[in-house]
C-alpha cells in the first residue's frame, strides 16, 4: 500500500482549541487531525498515537508511519494530532531571511537571526508563550475524549517522547501504553547537552572505523584528520562549494563553529553516519561539498514553536553556572553555533513560568517501552536510563548500530506492535536485537566494500 492511498482512506478533521487555556472563550486555534481508520470494522478503543519530534514537528507529516505500523492498525486506529504550532495550520510561522549567508561565523549568524526573530514578532498574531508541552497535552486529552476513546497508546519518537511521559503524568488514567524512541525528557535542557551527546556520537564513529578493517585501512589517519582539520578551522577559511539545493557556485567564511556543527548533522541518521569517515576525509582534502550537503537537509521544525518549547522549558532552567561548567569540557565537536544562537533567541522570545511539577520525575506503573540507539548524537541511551527509576514496568532496549531513531527494522516494528497488542513484557522477543550491526562505513563514491 501506498502513503498516498492510506492518506486517502483517512479521517480529517479540524480540531479548535483555545490559544490560552484560562481563556476558554479567546482565541481559537485549528489542529489538524487525521484518523487512519483500523481495517476491521469495529476497532478496540485505544488508538496508537503518533507524537512528533523536534519539537516543531508536525504529526500529520508522519502518516506514512501508518505503512510501519500496518499490523497495529488491524485492530487499531492511529491517530495523528498536530501539536499548537505546528503543520500548516500553525498560526507561528517565522519568514526564513531573503538574502543567502556567505559569512557564515557565529557573530554573523547572530545578527542574521536577531533580524529574523524581530521580524517573526512584529508580524505574529499568536501569542508563543502558549505553545508548551504542558497545553499541548490537554490538546490531546480534550481530543482523546471528543473521539470517544477510553485510552491512547503513545509512541514518540525525540521530544515526542517528552510529550508522551507529560501526557503519562497528567492523564495516568487515559494511557495503556507508552513507547519511547530517543527519550529527550525536560532534563535534557537543551542546548546545554549538545556539545557533549554529539562528541559521543563521533568518538564512537572513530572507535567503529579503528575496529573495521576495510574502514580503518582506507582511513588510517582519520582522527588525525580530524583534529588538523579542526585545527586549520580555528581562524576562518574561504571555501568554495556548489549549494546542493540551487546548483549555484557558493564563496563561502566559514571557521570552527561551522565546521564543528555541521559535522553533528549527519551523526543524526544511521545511513549518514556510515558518510562519516568519507565527510571528513573529503573535507580534510578541501572538498567541502558532501559535507554542506548532509548538514543543509532540512527536518521541516516549525522554528517558531521550537523556541516556545525550548525556551520555556529548557533554556529557562540553564544558570549561567551550568552553562560555564559545560562550555570548559574539552569535548571534541565544540561549537558555538550548537548553543549560544538558541541561548540568545530565548533572551527576547516571550516565555511562560511552567509549574515546579512539570519537571518532576514521571512516576508510573504504566508499561513503557523505551528504545535508545546506540550512537545517537542528541539522545544517547544516558537519558533513556534516566527516566527509568519512577516507571517500575519499563523496560529498555539499546539498538546497536543505530542514531537518532530505531525505526528502521522488522525487529523493533515487531516488538512494537506484539506490546500494544499485549500491553506487557511476558511475550515480548527481544533477541531479535542481538542481530542488529553497525552498517558499514562508505569508502568513496562507490559505497562500502560489503552490504548487509
Amino acid at each position: 500500500m501506498q502513503a498516498a492511498s492510506l492518506v486517502s482512506e483517512s479521517r480529517c478533521m479540524i480540531f479548535e482549541r483555545p490559544e490560552n487555556p484560562d481563556l476558554a472563550d479567546g482565541r481559537q486555534i485549528p489542529l489538524q487531525v487525521m484518523v487512519i481508520p483500523s481495517l476491521q470494522s469495529n476497532p478496540v478503543l485505544d488508538p496508537l498515537v503518533i507524537l512528533a519530534g523536534g519539537p516543531g514537528q508536525a504529526a500529520t507529516e508522519l502518516a506514512n508511519l501508518g505503512l510501519i505500523f500496518n499490523k497495529i492498525r488491524q485492530a487499531r486506529d492511529i491517530l495523528l494530532l498536530d501539536q499548537r504550532g505546528t503543520g500548516k495550520l500553525s498560526p507561528m510561522r517565522c519568514a526564513e531571511a531573503p538574502e543567502k549567508l556567505t559569512d557564515l561565523s557565529t557573530r554573523n549568524l547572530l545578527k542574521l537571526q536577531t533580524k529574523t526573530l524581530d521580524t517573526c514578532l512584529s508580524e505574529m498574531e499568536a501569542d508563543p508563550r502558549f505553545y508548551t508541552t504542558d497545553i499541548a497535552i490537554q490538546d490531546l486529552e480534550a481530543l482523546r475524549m471528543y473521539l470517544g476513546y477510553k485510552q491512547l497508546n503513545l509512541w514518540g519518537g525525540s521530544y515526542g517522547t517528552r510529550v508522551a511521559l507529560a501526557f503519562l503524568k497528567a492523564y495516568p488514567e487515559s494511557v495503556r501504553t507508552i513507547i519511547l524512541d530517543g527519550v529527550a525528557p525536560a532534563a535534557i535542557t537543551l542546548p546545554l547537552h549538545i556539545e557533549r551527546d554529539a562528541s559521543r556520537a563521533l568518538e564512537r564513529v572513530f572507535e567503529a572505523c579503528d575496529a573495521e578493517p576495510s574502514c580503518s585501512n582506507h582511513y588510517p589517519n582519520l582522527r588525525m584528520h580530524f583534529d588538523d582539520l579542526s585545527a586549520r578551522f580555528e581562524k576562518p577559511q574561504i571555501i568554495s562549494v556548489t549549494d546542493p539545493v540551487t546548483g549555484q557556485k557558493l564563496t563561502l567564511s566559514a571557521d570552527i563553529d561551522w565546521l564543528h556543527a555541521a559535522l553533528r548533522s549527519p551523526l543524526y541518521g544511521r545511513m549518514t553516519q556510515r558518510l562519516m569517515p568519507f565527510i571528513i576525509e573529503q573535507a580534510y582534502a578541501g572538498h567541502y561539498a558532501p559535507l554542506l550537503s548532509v548538514s543543509a537537509l532540512d527536518g521541516g521544525i516549525n522554528s517558531a514553536m521550537f523556541l516556545s518549547v525550548i525556551c520555556s522549558e529548557d533554556v529557562a532552567r540553564i544558570s549561567q553556572a551550568n552553562f560555564d561548567q559545560a562550555q570548559a569540557q574539552p569535548y571534541i565537536l565544540k561549537s558555538r553555533q550548537l548553543n549560544i544562537p538558541i541561548i540568545e533567541a530565548c533572551k527576547t522570545w516571550p516565555s511562560r513560568a511552567l509549574p515546579a511539577s512539570y519537571f518532576e520525575p514521571v512516576v508510573s506503573e504504566k508499561p513503557v517501552l523505551v528504545f535508545s540507539g546506540a550512537s545517537d548524537p542528541v539522545t544517547p541511551p544516558s537519558w533513556g536510563d534516566s527516566i527509568l527509576p519512577g516507571l517500575v514496568n519499563a523496560q529498555h532496549f539499546v539498538v546497536e548500530g543505530f542514531a537518532h531513531n530505531t525505526l528502521g527494522t522488522r525487529c523493533t516494528v515487531g516488538m512494537i506492535t506484539d506490546f500494544v497488542d499485549t500491553a506487557n513484557f511476558s511475550a515480548l522477543d527481544s533477541s531479535c536485537l542481538s542481530n542488529i550491526k553497525r552498517r558499514p562505513f562508505f569508502i568513496g563514491t562507490g559505497g562500502s566494500q560489503r552490504h548487509d
